[in-house]
């Protein structure tokens, strides 16, 4: 099914290019540990006048090491300290794709949950006595969905299709639509300005309860702990808001009047609090009130769920002397934990519990623990456009026209040089790589073009004509960039000149197709934030340096907390394509796995930082871009067999943000 928003969209919709008819290759690996995977994808123009068209490759973390499953468990009336032993698990959904925040319509075991299996995150049902889940409404122009809950007929959820008027800022609405009367249009509960996350709906569907950000910039310094409100209102009214108590996230309701939610408490321990509202509540701007910590320090609990009678609360705890995130039951009456995931799947990682309306049941998402199982030969990631991906070694094509034959095997697996052949990792030393191409696995021939006693030399782009080569260096005590010969690198009479300089990181430049510009990342301009990173320009002279703002003249727009890196230019030169955390995160962080970077997505705009469009949805993060116009390459033959792809691991280290105390 397909949605469309049932109210105008406030500001005028953004120009956007569009995802369309692409073949995709992934080359799957680790950087730093982190799993990525490589993707490719087409762009066409759209409602935006000289936009490019090509492919863009890029990279992608941790979605397919995943391979989460939604499972439930019987919870009997009487459990206790000990009832684990005697719980057995059911998987829900059917092992296909990866299927994670589920929750229960009914007492009989229907679920509604999210699914990446048309390769971006949308709402699906499924049934008792049914093995294949249905799609539910979602909105058309979406690629990410998240947090569905259904209530008297109507499907809630988080959607982050409709642009902020200010950025950086979330794009986190939350919407609901009608699932009985033949409907499909959605309704914007969230005021325009405003990003919200993880809604609940209390017991007779009255209210909505959401974690909201508000209208606040984003602050990338917030990624952790989104230092979220819990602000509730009537499904009937949503633009009247009431805060209810400031500082907390994953709300939960029991009842009409009680609302649960976890904290980060000033002892550092992730905690649930209660909160009980006022009769008057909803007329009141903000209530404010002095919520009540319910479950001790000296673990972590977070993502509750609280039982009908409001006498339990399931949430997922990270307890010190483990790794592992489990679900536990806290009983309110006697403040005690009892485990329900430890006993089952001790090695496993559990996500976001949720009870069933009569807490009969519990269900919850972790690894499916197939093994055996490969990394998708084909994946599509964008839905209706038919953009897919697929897994594999570190391949070089041989020719414009390259056909399977021609293919030539570099690198396989988590190989050091991996990470120096793509630029992701810190090579020591700049190389130039050739290859025999008459055999398909062949040793890498490499001339070092750089000193080693130089130190740190890395991300180089290589000038259209090949007879230069523009990196960063750090030899100096900064890190900024130097120009040399291509073929003899600095050991050419001319050895390395110096592009910028300063006490700052110029890094990861890139030299535009028609040699008269280079694009690199800098925090120069905010050197009290090493971690911020804003696009700039400079002639390979050096000449006419200056920052791109996003969208307009400085302090418009974009921020100083910014995060902006891997610029590349499309084949005219006239856009530029690169990853930054302008949309802020799309999910509760501490309610996710580990995420290497859990904001970071693909955007375009016009070198003059016009026309700012957003490529990709990501609740974790898509990288590193690389842009060829199409017909330059061609992508389907970079399609291997599955003999070539490697196994579902499901191993990832759970939040190390997430420490104990």
């Amino acid at each position: 099914m397909k949605g469309e928003c049932e109210i105008p969209c406030g500001p005028p919709a953004p120009q956007h290019l569009s995802l369309q008819d692409n073949s995709i290759n992934s080359v799957h690996g680790k950087v730093r540990g982190h799993c990525i995977t490589w993707k490719v994808a087409t762009l066409v123009k759209k409602n935006v006048p000289m936009a490019p068209t090509g492919t863009v490759l890029f990279a992608t973390v941790g979605r397919l090491f995943f391979g989460f499953d939604v499972y439930s468990v019987e919870i009997p009336p009487s459990f206790g300290q000990y009832a684990s032993a005697g719980l057995v698990e059911r998987r829900i959904t059917d092992g296909t794709s990866v299927n994670f925040n589920g929750s229960f319509v009914d007492e009989e075991g229907t679920v509604v949950f999210i699914s990446e299996r048309t390769g971006s995150p949308i709402v699906y049902a499924i049934r008792p006595g049914t093995s294949v889940p249905e799609p539910l409404p979602s909105i058309e122009e979406s690629l990410f969905h998240d947090r569905p809950v259904v209530k008297n007929g109507r499907l809630y959820l988080v959607s982050n299709h409709e642009r902020p008027e200010e950025i950086p800022n979330c794009w986190t609405p939350v919407y609901s639509t009608g699932l009985n009367d033949g409907k499909t249009k959605f309704r914007r509960l969230t005021p325009f300005g405003a990003a919200d996350f993880s809604p609940a709906v209390s017991k007779s569907g009255e209210f909505v309860a959401v974690a909201s950000y508000g209208q606040r910039q984003w602050d990338s310094s917030d990624y952790t702990d989104l230092k979220t409100d819990i602000v509730v209102f009537k499904d009937s009214e949503p633009a009247r808001r009431t805060v209810v108590c400031r500082k907390g996230g994953w709300p939960t309701w029991f009842g009409d009047s009680t609302v649960f939610f976890h904290r980060q408490c000033d002892d550092g321990w992730w905690s649930i609090f209660r909160a009980d509202l006022p009769e008057n509540f909803i007329d009141l701007d903000d209530v404010s009130l002095e919520a009540r910590r319910v479950t001790p320090s000296g673990v972590h609990a977070f993502t509750p769920s609280v039982s009908h009678d409001g006498k339990r609360i399931a949430v997922a705890t990270r307890r010190p002397g483990t790794k592992f995130r489990h679900v536990e039951i806290f009983d309110v009456e006697t403040e005690t934990f009892h485990p329900v995931t430890e006993s089952i799947n001790p090695g496993e990682n559990h996500y976001n519990p949720f009870f069933s309306p009569a807490s009969g049941f519990l269900g919850y998402h972790r690894y499916r623990g197939d093994r055996d199982a490969i990394i998708p030969h084909l994946e599509q990631v964008r839905r209706n456009e038919e953009m897919e991906r697929s897994e594999g070694p570190v391949d070089v094509l041989d020719g414009v026209e390259p056909d399977r034959e021609r293919r030539h095997l570099l690198v396989r697996g988590n190989d050091l040089r991996l990470r120096q052949i793509l630029g992701s990792g810190r090579p020591s030393r700049v190389r130039r790589r050739r290859f025999d191409g008459n055999r398909n696995e062949v040793p890498v021939r490499v001339k070092v073009l750089t000193r080693v006693e130089t130190g740190n030399n890395a991300f180089p782009s290589v000038s259209p004509d090949g007879k230069r080569v523009v990196f960063r260096l750090g030899r100096s005590g900064h890190k900024n960039l130097y120009v040399m010969d291509a073929i003899e690198g600095e050991f050419h009479g001319d050895g390395v000149k110096r592009l910028t300089k300063g006490p700052w990181t110029d890094t990861m430049p890139s030299w535009s197709p028609d040699g008269e510009i280079i694009a690199f990342s800098s925090n120069r301009h905010n050197t009290a934030d090493p971690e911020s990173f804003a696009l700039y320009l400079v002639r390979p002279d050096g000449s006419e340096l200056r920052r791109i703002h996003v969208e307009g003249p400085p302090g418009s727009a974009d921020s100083d907390k910014v995060k902006m890196n891997h610029v590349v230019f499309s084949a005219d030169s006239k856009w530029l394509i690169f990853c930054a955390n302008l949309a802020g995160v799309s999910a509760e962080s501490v309610s996710m796995p580990h995420m290497f970077q859990p904001f970071g997505d693909i955007f375009a705009c016009r070198i003059d930082g016009s026309h700012l469009t957003r490529l990709t949805w990501t609740a974790f993060e898509n990288g590193t871009p690389a842009f060829h116009a199409i017909g330059e390459k061609e992508v389907g033959p970079l399609a291997l067999t599955d003999a070539d792809f490697d196994k579902l691991e499901g191993q990832f280290d759970e939040l190390k943000w997430l420490q104990h105390v």
